[in-house]
């Protein structure tokens, strides 16, 4: 609860840095208006606000829809009609004869109510299902940004030098591996910058060059000569472990994925020790294998190189005529993108950090010092919550009932999440009953307060919970110096 001397300052127009809070909630006192009779609504109440024209003085709660503006009602308390054993209200201004769902604010108004035009349910279908009976979703961006040029990886490419592969094939091959690696911005410094490493193999595997011969794209293009063997073994296992033990040495850069790329044409299995093992433990202790399948002319499948990647969006093959240089560029972003020690990937249904990196701090702070000490580390922010996925993800964090800072806080009058961004009308949120309520403090925690349900609490700043912070993951346009 708030405490005495802590009361917030009068409510401005402008948000901090002179946001845009034309669109921005409020963080005035909300009145509560609660009943015992039955609600006759068929969905869960929802926030709602007035058009976006006009600005409301005060919110009040209406059992049919949630929050409404004060001036919608001609009184702020909601009166019970016994003979329908129901909860109703009078509105002053607004026709209440019927109600439909508005696809552009994603909630139920009156029929009479127009603020903006509606898109029809009937033409929706993918959007209704996705309403219905469930939370507004926050629009979020893909923070794996890449940029080629940008990207920042060891890179060991295994070249298959067999007689499967051909002389012709051997030269066609490291051409597509130096193609690869053209566009991006190869040299020994430490910052976004790749390192790129050759090894060839058939009966036995040769490193041909360590990841500190090149100094640039050019200086690659104009060194590079790698004998072809055509010797009848395919020894990929033997590859693979000499890239390994390669990557334990000096040249390699500790804050930098580690990648293998095979490129082959054949296996011939039982001569030489199963790969799949040693591919394994590689990719168990932190690093990447892409497969490329090359078939030439009368060649056959090799079916071993999709057990050796990664995964299925690290094997490429050109058997269907469509394999570029920029698909493996693509593979070297995901890759790319990964979260510091200690934090954890949001990855929305992806195998990458789409949506973030994320800590939990389990043990508690005020919130001005749990945002210091978010900041200190990756430049974390508290935080942000756009959906209830990621609600739920955050949640599981911690042991069930644990109340946990995030960073939504009531600003210059508004409410404005950690990043800088205000919590719009059209906002995802989830606000506990009877919440939000400034009276209780400026600062904004959630707790699973009964049973499955969760919920957005306002509570003074000077109280202390857990918290967990939110960074942008490393990634290409996102440098990161250290993994701590």
């Amino acid at each position: 609860m708030r405490k005495p001397g802590n009361d917030i300052s009068k409510l401005g127009v402008k948000g901090k840095n002179n946001l845009d809070v034309s669109n921005c909630i409020p963080s005035t006192t909300t009145t509560q208006t609660w009943t015992t009779a039955t609600p006759r609504r068929t969905s869960p109440p929802s926030m709602t606000t007035e058009s976006e024209t006009s600005t409301p003085d005060c919110l009040v709660w209406d059992w049919y829809r949630g929050y409404v503006p004060c001036s919608w009602m001609t009184t702020e308390s909601a009166s019970t009609d016994a003979s329908t054993d129901s909860t109703t209200s009078q509105y002053s201004t607004v026709s209440t004869d019927c109600w439909e769902y508005d696809w552009t604010r994603g909630y139920n108004v009156p029929c009479s109510y127009t603020g903006q035009p509606k898109l029809q349910a009937e033409s929706e279908p993918k959007q209704q299902a996705a309403h219905s009976g469930s939370l507004l979703e926050t629009p979020t961006l893909n923070q794996c940004s890449c940029t080629d040029k940008n990207i920042w990886l060891d890179v060991y490419f295994l070249m298959d030098s067999s007689q499967a592969m051909t002389r012709n094939g051997f030269d066609e091959a490291t051409s597509f591996a130096q193609s690869v690696l053209y566009k991006l911005n190869i040299g020994q410094g430490n910052g976004q910058q790749t390192r790129a490493g050759f090894i060839s193999y058939s009966a036995n595997a040769n490193k041909n060059y360590d990841l500190t011969a090149f100094q640039s794209s050019d200086d690659m293009i104009n060194k590079f000569n790698i004998n072809y063997d055509g010797n009848r073994g395919t020894n990929i296992e033997a590859a693979i472990k000499l890239a390994a033990e390669s990557f334990e040495t000096s040249s390699h850069r500790s804050n930098v994925q580690k990648v293998i790329v095979i490129v082959a044409s054949a296996y011939e299995s039982g001569k030489y020790n199963d790969p799949t093992e040693i591919a394994k433990t590689f990719i168990e202790d932190g690093g990447f294998i892409i497969t490329v399948e090359y078939l030439q002319e009368h060649g056959n499948p090799v079916p071993l190189l999709d057990k050796l990647s990664s995964g299925p969006e690290y094997s490429f093959t050109n058997r269907y005529g469509n394999l570029t240089a920029e698909q493996l560029r693509q593979a070297f972003c995901r890759i790319n993108c990964f979260c510091p020690t200690n934090y954890l990937p949001y990855t929305q249904g992806d195998v990458v950090p789409v949506g973030g990196c994320y800590r939990p701090v389990p043990i508690s702070a005020i919130q001005a010092l749990a945002a210091k000490n978010c900041r200190q580390h990756h430049n974390a922010i508290l935080a942000k919550v756009e959906s209830r996925d990621k609600s739920t993800f955050l949640s599981t964090m911690f042991p069930s009932k644990t109340k946990f800072w995030i960073g939504l806080k009531n600003v210059d009058g508004y409410y404005q999440w950690a990043d800088g961004t205000c919590l719009q009308n059209s906002d995802f949120q989830m606000w506990a009953p009877g919440y939000p309520n400034i009276n209780a403090g400026d600062c904004v925690y959630t707790y699973q307060y009964s049973g499955f349900s969760s919920g957005w609490f306002n509570d003074d700043c000077s109280d202390d919970q857990n918290y967990v912070c939110q960074s942008v993951p490393c990634s290409a346009d996102n440098y990161c110096a250290t993994r701590d």
